[in-house]
């Protein structure tokens, strides 16, 4: 229900000016932040980004400039603001410190090869329908396409609760399931609109999530399985034929005329939702 509200009913999400940034404005500063960054490395030299580089950009005070001024814009958004204020200042000394993060960690794997960053990519899906063939444009806009000696990874960055494991292919796709693994999901997706350029080769697809990245030995690749049976995904070639299967079997039911848009059963996201009060469902700011 909430994807026909938003994208065939064309209904978008209130706007409203807050004092403080919000969750999605936090990533967003941040991704384009290092999207900046690391560009701006790529483009003053030949060759792959080495650990000097990397260790020039973190004591320059670069990180903190850029991380300002992308603030500013997105927060403020063209209103005559110029500096920040009040719980903003924290927020921003904890993006500094992720922005950081990340720094440092791919300090410690340097030198890799930035292939794109903040990019959108297509990918065409053919879909059986009882209609017949219906050619679906699947796209979306990927944090980092990166390459570490011969491995090409597909790197989304998240500064929520998200998780690198998941125990199924098939509980990525059980959409009213409160524990789905979005992120998961999204990033294996990601994976798969980059394997079209990059045919033959293993994709590593990974999250630079926040709060693991503090843990020892990071290790950005997801896990499937869980308890004994944990299986790094070091290629998304491992689980393509299962991953496909599924999201066709979403993608049938979502252009299936005699299934209907229908609101979720359990109501806990419902909270985070900007359709919470068209769905009658209350929200927890209610």
């Amino acid at each position: 229900l909430k994807f026909y509200l938003r994208y065939v009913a064309g209904i978008g999400e209130a706007y409203e000016v807050s004092e403080e940034i919000d969750a999605a404005g936090f990533g967003t500063v941040v991704h384009d932040s290092i999207s900046e960054l690391y560009e701006t490395i790529a483009g003053n030299k030949e060759g792959p980004i080495s650990k000097e580089d990397l260790q020039k950009l973190r004591s320059s005070g670069r990180a903190e400039e850029v991380l300002l001024s992308s603030f500013i814009k997105q927060h403020y958004k063209g209103r005559k603001k110029s500096s920040l204020e009040g719980r903003n200042i924290l927020i921003f000394r904890v993006m500094l410190r992720y922005l950081e993060k990340i720094i440092d960690t791919d300090m410690a794997l340097a030198p890799f090869s930035l292939v794109s960053s903040e990019r959108s990519y297509q990918r065409r899906l053919d879909l059986r329908t009882g209609d017949g063939i219906l050619a679906l444009r699947m796209g979306g806009k990927i944090d980092r396409v990166d390459r570490v000696g011969e491995l090409l990874r597909v790197i989304d960055y998240k500064t929520g609760n998200a998780r690198q494991n998941f125990p199924s292919t098939e509980s990525l796709f059980e959409g009213d399931s409160v524990n789905r693994n979005g992120a998961a999901m999204q990033t294996l997706f990601y994976a798969w609109l980059v394997g079209e350029e990059h045919q033959g080769q293993a994709v590593l697809p990974g999250l630079y999530v926040m709060k693991a990245l503090y843990g020892k030995e990071f290790d950005p690749a997801l896990i499937l399985g869980s308890h004994r049976g944990k299986l790094r995904i070091s290629s998304f070639s491992d689980l393509e034929e299962e991953f496909i299967s599924g999201l066709k079997g979403v993608l049938s039911r979502m252009f299936d005329p005699t299934i209907p848009f229908s609101q979720r059963k359990h109501d806990v996201k419902c909270s985070y939702c900007d359709f919470a009060l068209i769905c009658n469902r209350v929200s927890m700011d209610a």
